[in-house]
């Protein structure tokens, strides 16, 4: 039996499809002869309304007396109730649920239009009771003998406020809430009001204490800082699929041709359309080899003028091979499918992401606080900065400043300037290979202070902290190219994003690292043991498939997001189409952000503030020292190199140990390249 999925790859019932088009079909067609019958009803003056049912009606007489009905009782607010009829429709058909406080919300804005137009503003009973209709003509005369014309107006217009509000869901007060009275600074009565407030929690490096007034505007803007409107995003485009369903079966017919060719015997079962690609499930007859079908992967992509054929054998827990060809018209996955999806909203985890679409056509929302930290690999124009900009930008729709805090490098100067205005940031955008490697060692003392104030706190994690006693901010680190890095100190790098990546999740420390050379020499075995959830883009060869995801298939990928996601704990990657956002997009979300005028009262730190505190850390261990003494000793001379080789350590720090050994007199003056003399022994 064929199965054909649509693009949600979810099975839909057809039925509840019909059942719901066919009452949609229905009350569009009351609510457009309602609202032809109501506007025609117009030419009749109010006086002659007796003559009304006698009147032409482009309806005809059913026309005539529902029009007169519906204005009888309601007047001029009879033609919102078409209106009304056509958004409630509107919601079915999107499969929105509407609540009924909602519609009965509609309906009662319906009677206050009336209202408006009854004896509140109509001196003549005739005119207002035509214009107000009946039920709004006897409840402004009961209004008005209550409270008169001012009360009566009052009481009118702020039901009607409140129900426009609620209607919106409050996008009406948006402009009020983003207003802000200039704040007049207080002078201190007394010197007492000057002395300085310690903070409850030190999260980071402090240059002093601040005042207690600064804490409570810290506390305003925090409460006023809004989420990025899912508007700012492009809609997606949809392909039409008139004759989709016949293509797919014409080739699954040709591929079991195809098959039948090399004398396979085996049959289509299930077709899973995705946005770029479609999977075949084929299901061989008994005695066949599963290495007799994925052998056959060019000459499938030949009979079928495929670009690229990726075969997935087996399909894990189906009893089917999965043939994976290039759709020919590509469906380009946007971020806004992702943001304003329900599994998205309604997530716990504050560092979640849109990722993409599978070959179903199913959004893959992929918790990064789970990974723990994410491996993303593939040739120049395979998707990798799109990738990175699209997590960048989901977690800004899901954290504030004061919740996540972000450390971008990009050593390319390209990719991440765009968001160098978000007052996320911990410091600005680092593009110097150097400066990055004192960020990642600054990184790993950020943890150690961390893990300190858990441990006095008596929790286990980031989490436990953050519900029992105040707000540590989550940190993501994202390196566009490790590759560059690794250039300058391979193994200073390498140290300190192992360590990061072997302790640092507990303390809310994240890793995304991109590379586009996905060699031995980059991605070293020790890196890419402490990165199990890994991203491969297109790829040249199967060696660096391998490199990767430790299995072939990236070379097969078509590129342009194209994309092969291996979540931690799966043996087996799963294709997905990344999540496309435009750099117009990106501007507008980041424009959005910094006109808040965010400010954190913890400055961003420098990257020489964070030299300085990595080489006092690094000064104070007098340890390593003595290592490096009894180093020298042994060898009988002194040599920097000798050093970083032997204790694990970079240039800088090896050279300020040998200094320090001469200035005590252990080894001699530097004579050029020759190690220096032991003069101590």
């Amino acid at each position: 039996m064929l199965i054909l999925r649509k693009k949600g790859g979810c099975d839909i019932d057809i039925f509840m499809d019909i059942k719901r088009i066919i009452i949609s079909i229905a009350l569009i067609s009351f609510s457009i002869l309602l609202f032809i019958s109501v506007i025609s009803f117009w030419n009749v003056k109010p006086s002659d309304w007796k003559m009304a049912l006698s009147c032409y009606n482009p309806i005809g007489p059913f026309g005539s007396y529902i029009a007169t009905g519906s204005i009888f009782l309601f007047g001029i607010g009879a033609l919102l109730i078409p209106i009304v009829i056509f958004i409630i429709v509107i919601s079915m058909i999107k499969e929105k649920k509407i609540s009924l406080l909602k519609i009965v919300s509609l309906f009662l804005l319906v009677f206050i239009i009336s209202l408006l137009f009854s004896p509140l503003l109509s001196p003549s009973r005739e005119f207002s009771l035509f214009r107000g209709g009946i039920i709004g003509f006897k409840v402004g005369m009961f209004l008005l003998y209550l409270f008169k014309e001012i009360g009566s107006y009052i009481i009118v217009i702020s039901i009607l406020l409140i129900l426009i509000i609620y209607l919106s869901g409050g996008a009406v007060l948006y402009p009020i809430k983003n207003f802000r009275m200039p704040q007049i600074k207080r002078l201190p009565k007394t010197e007492k009001r000057a002395v300085k407030k310690e903070p409850k929690i030190v999260l980071l490096r402090e240059g002093g204490g601040e005042k207690e007034e600064k804490e409570e505007v810290e506390e305003r803007i925090e409460k006023t800082y809004q989420i990025p409107p899912v508007s700012l995003l492009s809609d997606p485009i949809i392909i039409p699929e008139k004759e989709v369903k016949e293509d797919l079966l014409n080739m699954s017919k040709q591929l079991e041709k195809t098959l039948a060719q090399f004398n396979i015997e085996a049959k289509v079962v299930c077709i899973n359309r995705g946005p770029t690609i479609t999977s075949f499930e084929v299901q061989p007859a008994p005695g066949v080899r599963v290495s007799s079908i994925s052998s056959l992967s060019n000459d499938i992509a030949l009979a079928l003028a495929a670009q690229a054929v990726r075969i997935e054998a087996p399909i894990p827990g189906k009893q089917a091979i999965g043939i994976e060809i290039p759709n020919q018209k590509k469906q380009i996955i946007v971020l806004k499918e992702g943001i304003s999806s329900s599994e998205f909203k309604k997530h716990e985890s504050l560092l979640v992401f849109f990722l993409g679409k599978d070959v179903t056509g199913c959004p893959i929302i992929v918790d990064l606080a789970s990974m723990p930290h994410l491996l993303v690999a593939g040739v120049t124009g395979s998707g990798k900065s799109v990738c990175l900009a699209s997590i960048i930008t989901s977690l800004l729709y899901r954290a504030s400043p004061h919740e996540l805090r972000f450390i971008l490098i990009d050593p390319k100067r390209v990719e991440m300037t765009v968001f160098s205005d978000i007052p996320h940031l911990f410091t600005p955008v680092i593009h110097d290979s150097k400066k990055a490697i004192i960020s990642l060692n600054w990184l790993i003392k950020e943890m150690e202070e961390r893990y300190k104030i858990l441990a006095s706190a008596g929790v286990r994690d980031i989490g436990g902290y953050n519900k029992r006693i105040g707000d540590m901010p989550y940190i993501v680190v994202v390196i566009d190219e490790l590759a560059d890095l690794m250039a300058v100190s391979t193994q200073s790098c390498e140290e300190a994003l192992t360590r990061l990546s072997q302790m640092a999740r507990a303390v809310g420390i994240h890793l995304i690292i991109s590379t586009q050379r996905p060699s031995v020499d980059v991605i070293t075995g020790l890196i890419k043991a402490n990165f199990p959830s890994r991203i491969a883009f297109q790829v040249f060869s199967r060696v660096d498939s391998r490199t990767i995801l430790d299995s072939m298939g990236a070379e097969k990928l078509l590129g342009k997001g194209d994309m092969l996601f291996l979540p931690a704990g799966s043996s087996k990657p799963t294709r997905v189409q990344g999540a496309y956002v435009s750099l117009s997009e990106i501007e507008m979300v980041v424009e959005f952000i910094s006109n808040q005028g965010i400010r954190l009262e913890k400055k961003e730190l420098t990257y020489e503030e964070m030299r300085e505190r990595v080489e006092e850390d690094e000064e104070i261990d007098d340890s390593l020292y003595e290592k490096a003494v009894s180093l020298v000793e042994l060898a009988g001379y002194g040599s920097t190199s000798m050093l970083q080789r032997k204790l694990k350590i970079g240039y800088n720090r090896a050279a300020r140990l040998m200094e320090r050994m001469e200035e005590e007199g252990i080894v001699g003056p530097a004579d050029g390249s020759k190690p220096r003399k032991l003069l101590r022994g």
